[in-house]
């Protein structure tokens, strides 16, 4: 399935960015993270440039604003036709960039801090079970809503990076 199959390229690419990246500036975890940047795209680019961009792969790159999911910052497009967000540590990823925004099928929620160490899917920071990745009132992935779906991708990734057949988002 394409979504992920560029998922996990993305993942798999930008972990490596910050790996490469890490032998010129030294450790993630001592990195100047523009944390509280909400709103400041300006902050997410001056990390983008200093810290990935001559890492990743990126046809293009713009500032973006979208108070509907407050999540403004930087957006990225991908020669795969897929595009990521990056805004405050939260990174949202869109397999296909043209598509409409609904979280566990066409967004899917990562998580870059210092804590981390690297770029992991919303929930795998917390150590959620597979049964709260699912069913958490918040961000469950099994949630009617379609926003706030955050943790579909660290569903994915625990399931061996496959859709299971119980995966409640439907394709």
């Amino acid at each position: 399935m394409i979504v992920v199959t560029r998922m996990q390229k993305f993942y798999s690419s930008f972990n490596q960015a910050i790996k490469m990246s890490e032998i010129k500036n030294g450790l993630v975890e001592n990195w100047i993270f523009p944390f509280g940047g909400y709103g400041n795209a300006e902050m997410q680019i001056e990390f983008y440039e200093k810290y990935l961009k001559d890492y990743l792969k990126v046809v293009k790159y713009e500032k973006y604003y979208d108070n509907n999911i407050s999540l403004n910052g930087i957006k990225m497009y991908f020669g795969d036709g897929s595009a990521a967000l990056y805004g405050d540590q939260h990174i949202v990823f869109y397999p296909v960039a043209t598509k409409n925004s609904i979280d566990g099928k066409d967004s899917f929620t990562f998580i870059l801090t210092q804590n981390t160490k690297s770029m992991v899917p919303y929930g795998v920071h917390t150590k959620q079970t597979r049964n709260a990745l699912k069913n958490h009132p918040t961000f469950g992935c099994g949630r009617i809503e379609n926003k706030n779906r955050r943790y579909c991708a660290a569903l994915i990734m625990l399931d061996g990076w496959k859709i299971s057949d119980d995966y409640p988002v439907k394709f």
